[in-house]
């Protein structure tokens, strides 16, 4: 599962997955298990997986979770009706979280605006993104209010490291000249697949 999860993350993965499962229908699955070593944990030789320990432990800081089990529950039962392709973000998957030993003292939990004078913030979205739903890129724009939404059509999310010509073009336009995309612009990136 966790390596299906990760080779969703970009349609540049899906030979290597594809081929991993036709190995382990075989009935090795060490091509799975590299998948998920290399992409999921990041292993060093050593076998430890300090990558991910930064991101988990980032995570619990930045975020409030609950102590108890029933509101992940909950939580993973809404997002299943929400998002169909990454529901496991919420809820479900951050169980271990709320399992943490200490409550961070210093995270910042909003309200999050962005003020009305300064340049607006650009938001990049990619609609059928396996880990960020394209919903959650739209409440962003209403969150922040003073920000724009540039939409990106396709799989995957990896839209900053896919190099898209029309999304490149657009993010390094803000980033050098601030210069947005007029509103509405979306983007296409090809099918994988005919």
């Amino acid at each position: 599962l966790l390596a299906g999860a990760y080779a969703m993350l970009t349609p540049n993965l899906w030979p290597r997955f594809a081929a991993a499962l036709t190995q382990a229908q075989g009935g090795d699955g060490s091509e799975l298990r590299d998948f998920v070593d290399d992409l999921a944990f990041q292993r060093t030789p050593a076998g430890d997986a300090p990558f991910q320990d930064v991101t988990w432990a980032t995570q619990i800081a930045d975020q409030r979770y609950p102590q108890r089990l029933g509101p992940f529950l909950e939580s993973g039962r809404h997002a299943a009706s929400l998002f169909e392709h990454s529901y496991f973000n919420s809820g479900y998957g951050e169980i271990t979280f709320g399992a943490r030993p200490v409550r961070p003292q210093d995270a910042f939990h909003g309200p999050f605006r962005h003020a009305a004078g300064a340049t607006p913030a650009l938001i990049v979205g990619m609609t059928h993104d396996t880990w960020t739903p394209y919903a959650w890129a739209r409440r962003l724009q209403a969150d922040l209010g003073n920000a724009r939404l540039l939409t990106v059509r396709g799989d995957g999310h990896d839209v900053l490291t896919s190099f898209n010509p029309c999304a490149t073009a657009a993010m390094i336009a803000y980033l050098e000249e601030t210069t947005l995309p007029a509103p509405g612009t979306v983007c296409r990136r090809a099918a994988p697949f005919g």
